[in-house]
């Protein structure tokens, strides 16, 4: 009996795979992801203009006609990258040369880059070098890996971020901030630069008045992003007015789309025969944005794909009809909502707890408190936990939270020319204060909680804590000098620690 059972199990198994051969699996597999089984049922494309569905097989297709694919991406998004991976792969199996121009690579590392890629130099130095950060592995790594292997040329398209800072800053015309730059810089900045009226201008302003992110580099809302009605705020200062600050963030982007379209128009007038993908951020390609237009104002003869990505929450992924005619091929991608980074128990404790909650279950207060360091007079800086700064406050320490993230062009210029300066350190020191570091490099649910409180909708954020009040912090400006903080640290005062 026991034989005769398993040989009718066999007998069902073997009946079934003829049933699923016909299917032809691996075939749909194909046209619908390119062959990568980690994609099937997370994306659907749409064609931008009708609204019916697209396959990628489809896509690529589109692509093979095409001498410029713009790939307008959302920041770590993880299907966004695997499906940028997965289309150069294919576009270079087509027979037609492909080169991958990215913006997330400044023009000033095409040497350590070009390096990496002929296999000269090791992946820890080359990222040193190109200014890489663990957002890279997690996002764009693939593409470039591909691209060693493959022999693809990649064109680091953007131009450093100290040269777009330093034009905001000046308040200068773009013809005037290159009189005044040395050669070397002003060979790193494009040709010409103008910034764009009409609907591209009306959509910067949108998304800085609404706290969005138009740039790669989500680092551009205004200083007038209104403050959290609970918290206070520093007293300004006489400076550029609201409307002056708009348009010289403005003028920093139009910078970066000239940058880019320039360094594609630039590649394709070498290399005719080479199709080229550009990687950027959605705002600069959807809706006739800033690179489309600028790079079809320097190649009007070439063509040029869009491809326009959106992360959504709610599935069966389908066409949103707000989307028609923002690019060639729009495509939706599963994105996963906050709460499934919460615990799936109530009887586990969340991280996000006040340390009262935490002390009752067991932990204690005095544990959650961080002190400060100052042996080596530089900032020691705590990771960030709202549960561990909010006991520190009320231990009676004076605290500065800087929300970070390593793609943020705004925080890495406040970080090296506001906070870790002599003069903010020596005052820190002075004040005994407790440093934390936010860091929302990749979502981080508490983080963005405490971004929607002080109605920021981006980093950089800074935040000072008096001692003992967590419940009123000092919500400073976007851009800050050391001045300022320094300022902002002393109204806070010194730290009074508890006794235990």
């Amino acid at each position: 009996m026991r034989n005769y059972r398993i040989t009718a199990r066999v007998g069902i198994v073997c009946a079934f795979i003829p049933m699923c051969a016909g299917c032809d699996t691996a075939s749909r597999l194909r046209i619908q992801t390119g062959g990568n089984a980690a994609l099937f049922g997370q994306f659907r494309a749409f064609d931008g203009q009708t609204g019916q569905g697209v396959s990628f097989a489809d896509m690529v297709a589109q692509a093979g006609n095409a001498d410029v694919v713009l790939f307008g991406e959302e920041h770590s998004d993880v299907v966004c990258n695997a499906l940028e991976a997965q289309l150069l792969t294919a576009m270079a199996e087509r027979g037609r040369p492909v080169s991958l121009a990215m913006e997330f690579f400044e023009n000033d590392t095409q040497g350590p880059l070009d390096a990496y890629l002929a296999g000269r130099i090791e992946e820890s130095d080359y990222r040193k070098l190109t200014r890489q950060k663990k957002a890279y592995l997690l996002s764009h790594r693939p593409l470039i890996e591909f691209c060693r292997a493959a022999c693809v040329p990649v064109i680091a398209a953007n131009a450093p971020t100290r040269l777009t800072r330093a034009l905001r800053l000046s308040g200068k015309t773009f013809e005037e901030f290159c009189a005044t730059t040395q050669p070397s810089d002003r060979a790193m900045l494009p040709a010409r630069s103008e910034m764009l009226e009409g609907a591209y201008f009306d959509r910067f302003k949108e998304a800085m008045s609404g706290h969005e992110t138009p740039t790669s580099q989500p680092a551009s809302q205004p200083a007038s992003a209104p403050s959290d009605p609970t918290t206070t705020t520093a007293p300004t200062t006489s400076g550029p007015s609201q409307e002056e600050k708009l348009l010289r963030s403005y003028r920093s982007q139009s910078m970066w789309d000239d940058a880019m379209s320039e360094a594609v128009a630039i590649h394709r007038g070498r290399f005719p025969d080479r199709r080229v993908m550009l990687v950027i951020g959605g705002f600069h390609v959807q809706s006739n944005g800033g690179t489309q237009v600028k790079f079809r104002q320097r190649r009007p003869n070439d063509r040029v794909m869009t491809i326009v990505y959106r992360g959504v929450e709610k599935t069966p992924l389908r066409f949103d009809e707000s989307d028609r005619g923002a690019g060639d091929v729009i495509i939706y991608g599963v994105k996963p909502p906050d709460e499934d980074a919460k615990p799936a128990t109530p009887t586990s404790q969340p991280t996000t707890a006040p340390a009262s909650q935490r002390a009752e279950s067991g932990e204690r207060v005095a544990d959650l408190v961080d002190t400060p360091d100052w042996s080596k007079d530089k900032i020691q800086w705590k990771r960030y936990k709202r549960d561990r700064a909010h006991a520190t406050v009320n231990a009676g320490y004076t605290v500065f939270i800087d929300y970070t993230a390593d793609w943020c062009a705004n925080s890495k210029t406040m970080l090296k020319t506001a906070i870790e300066t002599p003069d903010t350190i020596a005052a820190m020191k002075q004040l005994n204060v407790v440093a934390y570091s936010a860091d929302y490099t990749l979502p981080v649910p508490e983080i963005k909680d405490d971004l929607d409180r002080y109605s920021r909708g981006g980093v950089p954020v800074f935040v000072v804590y008096r001692p003992g009040d967590t419940n009123k912090p000092e919500l400073l400006p976007e851009i800050i000098s050391t001045q300022s903080l320094v300022d902002a640290l002393k109204r806070a005062g010194p730290s009074q620690p508890k006794k235990p």
